[in-house]
């Protein structure tokens, strides 16, 4: 896949000049970061880097986490839901903040890891 695949099936379905793959990243970002989410497991599940002493390791860091983050994208999964279905930010907060249920399932599953 190309740099411009995501980009160019964005403009196929309408979106061109308004939306980038890039507006998806940073979307969620900023997102799961107001909720609170871990921001080590977010970035690495959307393969944001950081400057590492150890850049040997770098390629390898997509395997960490993998079931928090498996969590992190079915509650990403259901935000977009809810919010393409109306629901306001604060239900949203509700749902998927740091009080939440979710949180709780979330934090469990980062214990044993």
């Amino acid at each position: 896949m190309s740099a411009t695949t995501l980009n160019q099936a964005l403009k196929r379905m309408g979106y061109g000049g308004r939306f980038s793959s890039h507006g998806f990243r940073s979307t969620a970002t900023t997102i799961l970061g107001l909720l609170g989410y871990p921001e080590k497991r977010v970035d690495l599940q959307l393969a944001h880097s950081k400057k590492n002493k150890d850049s040997s390791r770098a390629p390898y860091d997509h395997t960490k986490f993998v079931e928090s983050r498996k969590v992190i994208m079915q509650d990403w999964a259901d935000i977009l839901d809810a919010l393409q279905a109306g629901k306001s930010v604060e239900d949203v907060t509700k749902a998927f903040g740091p009080m939440s249920k979710r949180r709780t399932a979330l934090l469990r599953v980062i214990e044993r890891e």
